[in-house]
């Protein structure tokens, strides 16, 4: 053991004396610290990292964002394959010139670090995947698709609640609704006078975006956070100088627009100056043991044609926010390296993120708050999931969009404290003097109240005086369910106004409510029932709570015998050999958040949530706390597939190592490849 440690020790040492290359030094959890003379063969050492966790599902990311999925893997993709190419229309030579030229080199290299990785193991890997070759313009196209993504849902979501269509193309969404928790206490509210930093993203656990934990050091590059399984750069995290994160806001991404069509002409639709030919465009796409489909896409001036009726004569057309945003790797890089809120705010003047709340500090104790949006000014005499008349002049989009300065803002506010769990920017700290009236509706949810993880950590943050890190994690994996307080006291008003014979039968159920913590703790059976109360039926738990009881008790009666179940015995994280319970959950919400569906059995296997948890003390020598729900690879074989998931399980997060005197003292392996 002690040879192996003086090994990796000296294999660490001598890493700024080698010729220009790359060393990847693998912590105790399997988290990538690249190191590297140059930036560029930092994302070549990025590549090659990320291909070796999870190549398969970055490659599957890459052919999604292509619509080229149904070629590697069948017609069950050809759907999702049109929409990609509907909307991703740039050619690779479009998304090249598009891009700076830093950014491009980058990229490159951080394409060339796959390759080189798929060139050595091409023998290990599936048939489909051997020979890839990764391209810089299909990962800027991923970036593009990631954006997107959002915008497509935001569509699809409009369309199910408008009129139904006929045999529609968007017929489903390709994201999970969004919650996350960010929230930041400043340096006059802590012990050691520095600002504590979270960033919790909730998002599903496997899919499209799933979270890589890294730690990338180049030229210009030291930052440690995580970002999406084939991208780049960091999405969220800290240089040591900034912490920054990002959760889901509320702008309006899309609207369809119902285009009137020609009666005898079913591609030409009207407008206000008369009858216009709709654009179209031909895809050939290959699908897996069915040979070359061909597609045509049909565009107006207002966007794709999602659903062409001419029995109706009608045309359903789904205008996207974000189209043109081509450029958000290099935003990402300049947040990376930005080192004060003042470099950092300049990162996002850039305007190529489509939406988040972003929230970020500085080493120096400022603090701010961006509600971002990239939009284009409409009107607003039509609601947000209103159809809007494509031949209206008035009902169609501006070419103008709301410029940066516009969007809410909020810098160094008194309290010296900020959250956003998916708030409203008034809800983001207290003493503000912002009118939800002074934004436009299509930004801004105007009616939204405060929810019940907003109000808790508001609440927290409120009250913190002399805060250390063992306070920050508190908050951070906490478990109280705020809708217990707000509900059961009319629960247990019922019980007390109800008849004896009414009263008999659910008397150990109240009983077990009355002894419940009020969190959702693995230990706790009240949380149990109380997750199956409060999934009855809104009207049912408000007209007649006892009625909701009776029907809760008895759906436990028949699942499990008894009522007398802890949490963690229905609800659970499992991966590998694992199969653990675990706190927390989605409905109702908890701030520590983990949710699933239930089975047939009545338990809950956890697939979404708390997703990549980092707490950051920005103190002279960074202090941080980290977590995945599983581990950072997805090879069944790594110790690392699901090294993490005890740790979820008991609500601990793991210590990060950001200096090099860490990082060796915490090194498991190390690798060099030229460059």
């Amino acid at each position: 053991m002690l040879i192996t440690l003086l090994l990796l020790m000296l294999a660490f040492s001598g890493w700024s004396s080698q010729p220009p290359g790359v060393q990847i030094v693998r912590d105790t959890y399997g988290v990538p610290h690249i190191y590297a003379a140059t930036d560029e063969a930092a994302l070549y050492g990025f590549g090659y990292a990320q291909a070796e966790d999870h190549l398969l599902d970055m490659l599957q990311n890459y052919l999604a964002a292509e619509g080229r999925m149904a070629e590697f893997f069948g017609r069950a993709y050809l759907n999702s394959d049109i929409k990609a190419r509907a909307v991703l229309s740039y050619s690779d030579e479009e998304l090249l010139t598009t891009a700076d030229h830093e950014t491009v080199r980058l990229v490159s290299a951080f394409a060339q670090g796959i390759n080189r990785y798929i060139r050595e193991h091409s023998e290990e890997l599936p048939g489909w995947a051997r020979g890839f070759e990764v391209t810089a313009a299909q990962v800027l196209r991923f970036a593009h698709y990631a954006m997107i993504s959002r915008s497509l849902n935001a569509a699809f979501k409009e369309l199910r609640q408008g009129p139904a269509t006929s045999g529609s193309a968007l017929a489903g969404s390709l994201l999970p609704v969004e919650a996350s928790n960010q929230w930041v206490i400043g340096a006059s509210r802590t012990a050691e006078g520095a600002p504590i930093f979270l960033m919790d993203p909730h998002l599903p656990w496997s899919g499209m975006n799933r979270w890589y934990e890294a730690h990338l050091a180049g030229e210009t590059l030291n930052v440690y956070g995580a970002t999406f399984y084939g991208s780049p750069f960091i999405t969220m995290g800290h240089n040591g100088k900034v912490a920054w994160s990002m959760t889901h806001n509320a702008p309006d991404l899309a609207d369809v627009f119902v285009e009137e069509l020609h009666p005898n002409a079913p591609t030409r639709y009207r407008t206000e100056s008369g009858w216009a030919a709709m654009t179209v465009r031909q895809e050939v796409f290959r699908v897996k043991g069915r040979g070359a489909v061909t597609q045509e896409i049909y565009y107006t001036r207002n966007g794709w044609v999602v659903s062409l009726e001419p029995e109706r004569n009608r045309a359903l057309v789904a205008a996207l926010e974000g189209l043109d945003l081509l450029s958000t790797p290099t935003q990402l890089l300049a947040m990376n390296r930005a080192e004060s809120i003042t470099e950092f705010r300049e990162a996002l003047k850039m305007h190529q993120l489509l939406l988040w709340n972003v929230m970020a500090a500085d080493a120096q104790g400022n603090l701010f708050y961006l509600y971002n949006a990239r939009l284009h000014r409409r009107s607003e005499a039509w609601g947000r999931a209103e159809w809007r008349p494509g031949w209206n002049p008035e009902a169609r989009w501006s070419s103008e969009v709301i410029p940066f300065e516009e969007l809410p803002q909020i810098e160094n506010p008194a309290g010296d404290w900020m959250q956003n769990n998916n708030v409203m920017p008034w809800f983001v700290t207290d003493g503000l003097e912002m009118n939800p009236e002074d934004f436009p509706s299509y930004l801004v949810k105007r009616e939204a109240e405060l929810n019940d993880r907003g109000k808790r950590a508001s609440e927290v943050l409120s009250q913190a005086q002399d805060w250390r890190m063992t306070d920050a994690l508190a908050l951070t994996i906490d478990t109280l369910v705020m809708a217990a307080a707000e509900h059961l006291p009319q629960l247990f008003a019922a019980y007390e106004t109800a008849p004896p014979e009414r009263q008999e039968p659910l008397a150990a159920a109240i009983e077990l409510l009355k002894a419940w913590n009020r969190r959702a703790d693995v230990d706790q059976p009240g949380m149990t029932l109380f997750y199956f109360w409060w999934h009855r039926p809104a009207r049912e738990r408000e007209r007649d709570p006892l009625a909701a009881l009776e029907a809760a008790v008895g759906e436990m009666e028949r699942l499990y015998g008894s009522i007398d179940v802890p949490w963690g015995q229905i609800h659970r994280i499992r991966r590998g050999s694992f199969d653990l319970p675990i706190a927390g959950e989605q409905s109702p919400p908890t701030l520590w958040m983990a949710s699933g569906t239930m089975d047939k059995r009545g338990i809950i296997y956890t697939d979404h949530g708390s997703s990549f948890t980092i707490l950051v003390r920005l103190a002279p020598r960074v202090e941080a706390y980290s977590l995945l729900p599983y581990g950072n690879s997805e090879d069944p074989s790594s110790p690392h597939y699901a090294d993490q998931v005890p740790l979820k399980s008991r609500g601990e997060l793991k210590r990060t190592w950001f200096y090099e005197d860490e990082v060796s003292a915490h090194a498991e392996s190390v690798d060099r490849l030229s460059h």
